[in-house]
């Protein structure tokens, strides 16, 4: 045999080789990957690539976003009045405008005179609102710690009352966002909000966002004093 087809022969066998080779690592790539059955629709919900609205998942325009807080003790002037809680019990001497402040907002924090300097809140639903009763933190309708919108879980109270956990997020602030600060549009469209208090005495479609403790006792101007109508929101129902 000639050097000529010899190496002709050698070359078409390396050819084969390779060609097999390719194959094989074909192969193995299929089925590490393999393609989705024709059946099993596109996980992404859409040709785009576009994550697919869960099914209670709800836009919902409309709204009026207001703002809340835990009022402070320490921000208030008026004489001490002892309060009482459904059973009679003494719960501590109060400022009269901080009481005041409480019926309207809900709850307070005692300033730790005359008092035990914990959050004090009203009670809509015992002796049509004529007495409180104590807690060492915020407290939502619900029963549940509030948090405060500066932190990761933050809370709201809406109206008409959503489940618990329900989770809000805002997709349009509507009107009334051009008097806020830039920090706080940035936060409220970043942020999400979950259901964990409703109103009492409202009507309408509201939403209040919880603030955390009262800073100044005049809250006008105030970044933590909100006030934005027709807000467009997502609104995703626990399962």
């Amino acid at each position: 045999m000639s050097r000529r087809k010899f190496a002709i022969i050698v070359g078409c066998i390396a050819l084969a080789a390779v060609l097999a080779a390719f194959a094989l690592s074909g192969n193995r790539e299929s089925k590490n990957n393999p393609a989705a059955p024709s059946n099993v629709s596109n996980p992404t919900g859409s040709n785009n690539g576009t994550p697919a609205a869960p099914e209670n998942l709800e836009i919902s325009s409309g709204w009026t976003i207001t703002s809340y807080q835990d009022v402070n003790e320490d921000v208030y002037s008026g004489n001490k009045v002892e309060v009482f809680d459904s059973g009679g019990k003494s719960l501590g001497f109060y400022k009269s405008d901080f009481l005041e402040q409480i019926r309207i907002d809900g709850a307070g924090k005692g300033d730790g005179k005359g008092n035990p300097g914990k959050f004090l809140h009203y009670d809509y639903n015992v002796d049509n609102g004529k007495t409180y009763y104590l807690s060492d933190k915020s407290l939502g309708a619900y029963g549940n710690e509030l948090v405060s919108w500066t932190s990761e879980r933050a809370s709201i109270a809406v109206n008409p009352p959503l489940p618990p956990g329900t989770i809000i997020r805002f997709k349009d602030l509507g009107s009334g966002k051009e008097n806020s600060y830039g920090w706080v549009k940035e936060l409220l469209m970043n942020k999400t909000f979950y259901a964990d208090d409703k109103f009492f005495g409202v009507t309408g479609k509201k939403i209040d966002v919880y603030v955390g403790l009262q800073k100044t006792k005049n809250m006008e101007g105030a970044p933590e004093s909100l006030l934005m109508r027709n807000v467009t929101i997502e609104i995703i129902r626990p399962r």
